[in-house]
């Protein structure tokens, strides 16, 4: 069996495995130290196969856990993600499964996330942020459960009045027109358009 003659740290934790003096392959110093890695110490090809297997897992554990550290995702976001770099999908799979295990990745807990976030960024209709999670691989269930309190009134109004300041130059008719055609495309209906279009009349007498 092949022999280790060299461990070779070099940068961005990792270390140079050479197998009877050549170069075989490289691991992360983490992996290679709970390994028990050492100078003289046989590898049966199946052991070299299942080093290279649980490194190219840390790999991908490591670019989902930054992809995390940014937004939380659905898990089919991660999913993609990870298959565009790309990784294997039974290294995709298991990772997957760590994270959901972990409860790092959760498709209830993003939902209220998404929705959260829609309601104080970017106000729009229940029927679009439904959409939006389905599309990102929210179970149609749970994206109903997620978003089935959200009061498109309101919601229509809040978006209204974030967008009325950027169209302040326009005249009266045009900005009118520019604003509906606006929440139209956030999702909401005419009768619901209506009425905060009416509200905010009224409030700037």
């Amino acid at each position: 069996m092949p022999v280790i003659t060299a461990l070779q740290p070099r940068r961005g934790r990792v270390v140079n495995v050479f197998l009877g003096g050549s170069l075989a392959f490289s691991l992360g110093q983490e992996l290679a130290r709970d390994a028990g890695l050492e100078v003289g110490q046989e590898l049966h090809p199946s052991q070299v196969q299942e080093l290279l297997h649980q490194d190219l897992l840390r790999h991908a554990r490591d670019h989902a856990l930054r992809l995390l550290s940014y937004r939380p995702r659905s898990e089919r976001e991660v999913r993609e993600r990870l298959r565009r770099h790309p990784f294997p999908p039974e290294v995709v799979a298991q990772v997957a499964a760590q994270l959901r295990e972990r409860g790092l990745v959760d498709d209830r807990t993003f939902s209220r996330f998404w929705r959260e976030s829609r309601e104080r960024f970017s106000p729009r209709s229940r029927r679009l942020v439904e959409g939006e999670l389905r599309q990102k691989g929210v179970d149609p269930a749970l994206a109903k459960e997620a978003t089935g309190s959200l009061d498109e009134e309101a919601l229509c109004l809040q978006a209204a009045r974030k967008k009325l300041p950027t169209l302040e130059a326009l005249p009266p008719e045009s900005r009118r027109k520019k604003l509906i055609a606006f929440l139209r495309r956030r999702g909401f209906s005419w009768e619901v358009i209506s009425r905060a279009v009416k509200a905010l009349d009224s409030l700037r007498g």
